[in-house]
């Protein structure tokens, strides 16, 4: 394996380009031209590695830049060699992104504005339904006040009711036992009435066969005699 005295030379010669250098030899110079070696290799490796990120970021933008341009040409916008500007970066992804709400099989301004007139056709329609909407729910709350006061109102019969009930069922009571009074008092009238009728007719010469279901049982009677 190369010594660290050869690796320094080796680097000293790749560095400068020519076997040329000259300096003195000894552990100590060999030591910090050794450490200056490993900062030196480190150092060309990170700008080695930076190069190569910033040679790749520049691929990406560029392929990214051509895809936009691209995108562009679709909509009628040249930009020619030219890229895009962070404003233009910007609205072209805002049409990118309306493209797909829209859901858009081509990018032309005739299918933006056809999608764009059947989203105000359905917001128009949208808006109609709310107003119908509206309307009903006014008409409903109109019908729910009358219906509310109409409930009120039968509530408000059926307290005054439950308030005049006794009243009404005394006033009842009162009434039922006057005509009971009443009816006993004629039921009394009438049976004295028959009594006296009953025995003036006994006076008078009536006999008990001579009433009319006796004589109705003495024609039948006679009748199944024959």
């Amino acid at each position: 394996a190369p010594t660290p005295a050869l690796k320094v030379m080796e680097w000293i010669r790749n560095t400068l380009g020519n076997d040329h250098a000259t300096f003195e030899v000894s552990s100590e110079s060999l030591a910090i031209l050794y450490a200056k070696m490993k900062q030196s290799q480190a150092a060309t490796k990170a700008a080695a590695n930076t190069l190569a990120a910033i040679k790749e970021a520049r691929s990406e933008y560029r392929s990214e830049t051509e895809r936009l341009q691209r995108l562009l040409k679709a909509f009628g916008v040249s930009t020619g060699d030219k890229f895009l500007s962070k404003s233009g970066t910007t609205s072209l992804s805002h049409l990118s992104r309306l493209a797909n709400n829209l859901a858009l099989n081509d990018v032309s301004v005739g299918s933006y504005m056809m999608a764009i007139q059947d989203q105000c056709d359905r917001l128009d329609a949208v808006k109609l339904q709310e107003i119908q909407a509206r309307g009903l729910k006014h008409r409903l709350e109109a019908q729910l006040a009358e219906t509310s006061s109409k409930i009120g109102s039968i509530e408000r019969k059926c307290e005054d009711w439950e308030a005049d009930k006794p009243e009404v069922l005394q006033n009842m009571e009162t009434k039922k036992a006057a005509v009971e009074t009443y009816f006993a008092a004629k039921s009394n009238e009438y049976k004295t009435q028959i009594a006296n009728n009953k025995a003036a007719m006994v006076k008078a010469g009536y006999r008990p066969e001579l009433e009319h279901s006796a004589l109705v049982k003495t024609a039948e009677r006679v009748e199944l005699e024959r």
